[in-house]
């Protein structure tokens, strides 16, 4: 199962709102729990399957979909390693073929 809950995580660094002294109490402890969850998370790296995946969806619905460039990304990730892709968002994946969406 891949999971995604968010898209920028990568590009903060966790450290940097714990250390800003107008970071609520609140907000620490939420970063906090992020950081314990990240741990445990598998990092899947961008491969040229993944690439060329990713290019094939945009070009098929970015304009007929509105597909954005993460969804893209996300999708493409989740169908070229055969994993279920678990989102609040079903209907940003579910025109998605060959992407296998996980159900409750």
């Amino acid at each position: 199962m891949l999971i995604f809950f968010g898209r920028y995580l990568q590009d903060v660094h966790p450290k940097t709102i714990r250390s800003d002294p107008k970071t609520t109490r609140k907000k620490r402890n939420e970063q906090w729990v992020i950081e314990k969850d990240i741990q445990n998370l598998k990092v899947f790296p961008i491969t040229e399957k993944i690439s060329n995946y990713f290019i094939d969806l945009m070009i098929n619905y970015s304009l007929s979909h509105n597909l954005d460039l993460p969804d893209a990304l996300i999708a493409s990730t989740a169908i070229i390693n055969d994993l279920e892709l678990y989102t609040l968002n079903l209907k940003h994946f579910k025109y998605i073929q060959n992407l296998k969406l996980w159900r409750c």
